[in-house]
């Protein structure tokens, strides 16, 4: 059980992270090497900066994304000590696969300092795949933690509701990226439902945060089992 106090820097902390890792993720994934993806091979020489970027990008992500595993199973547990424990599980194996791909974008940093720049293209595509594998494990933790905010009589019950169809979208995505990659580019717009869920969400732990600092002890008593 922990004092209110407490459950306040969990909450900051918690969505402070979050804000970074949708942050380093859009910013790794869309900006920097998304580019490069669709570039032309024979261009990829000119993109070393910018996959060098990505790879630091997506480390700081990986990092923010596993402390951020263990805080919400803090938050989350007394609503379902079992559903928070493999959200986190879930959470912890999709970080690890995303972790054990930045081997392969550095594989594309060999081959492109060994002038094997189509050997380059083919380990950023290898990425990319497993990228979406990755996917697939959070969003069934996007599931199990929006049910898990449903729950939660500290949170908007559409800040769950919009995490659950966030988790839907990383599923289907990632499973007609592997299934079906023709279909996969129209469905890309979808994914705009996943960005503003999870950012509600992160902006919700920072508003609870700041909120339960304001309240008196007693008023936020509420959080003291979290």
């Amino acid at each position: 059980m922990h004092a209110p106090s407490e459950t306040r820097k969990i909450l900051i902390t918690a969505g402070a992270l979050y804000l970074l890792i949708i942050l380093t993720g859009l910013t790794g994934e869309l900006v920097l090497r998304a580019p490069l993806v669709a570039a032309d091979p024979g261009s990829l020489i000119d993109g070393t900066a910018r996959l060098r970027a990505s790879i630091m990008a997506d480390a700081v992500m990986i990092a923010a994304d596993v402390a951020l595993a263990i805080l919400l199973f803090v938050l989350l547990a007394p609503v379902g000590r079992v559903l928070a424990a493999l959200a986190a599980a879930f959470r912890l194996i999709q970080a690890a696969i995303l972790g054990a791909g930045l081997t392969t974008l550095a594989a594309a940093l060999l081959w492109i300092d060994a002038g094997e720049v189509s050997f380059a293209g083919t380990a950023l595509d290898l990425h990319a795949i497993g990228y979406d594998l990755g996917l697939i494990f959070f969003g069934i933790n996007s599931v199990l933690t929006g049910t898990l905010l449903v729950r939660h009589t500290a949170f908007p019950t559409w800040v769950g509701t919009l995490l659950i169809a966030a988790g839907g979208v990383y599923l289907t995505g990632s499973s007609l990226r592997i299934a079906a990659p023709e279909v996969f580019a129209l469905f890309q717009p979808a994914y705009l439902i996943a960005i503003v869920a999870e950012t509600a969400f992160a902006v919700t732990l920072l508003l609870r945060g700041f909120g339960l600092g304001r309240q008196s002890r007693a008023d936020a008593s509420g959080w003291s089992g979290a």
